[in-house]
């Protein structure tokens, strides 16, 4: 995200993470919620923030947590 959702994102990610999906949050720019994002991530180890032009570095981290992927 790029701001902030003004819908309840707890519940959504909450009945996600139930069936067992892993979710990870990026908060892109300056005006994403932490809050928010700390909510629907699995655990804090997958919420990222990055500035629009670091957000390739960002990606690659994501891809290696995501996929075990190195490039």
């Amino acid at each position: 995200t790029d701001g902030r959702s003004y819908d309840n994102v707890l519940f959504p990610a909450r009945q996600l993470r139930r069936r067992g999906v892993e979710i990870i949050t990026v908060g892109l720019g300056r005006r994403y919620n932490l809050r928010q994002l700390r909510q629907m991530a699995s655990n804090r180890r997958l919420v990222f923030t990055a500035r629009f032009r670091n957000l390739n570095s960002v990606v690659r981290v994501i891809k290696r947590k995501a996929c075990g992927a190195t490039g």
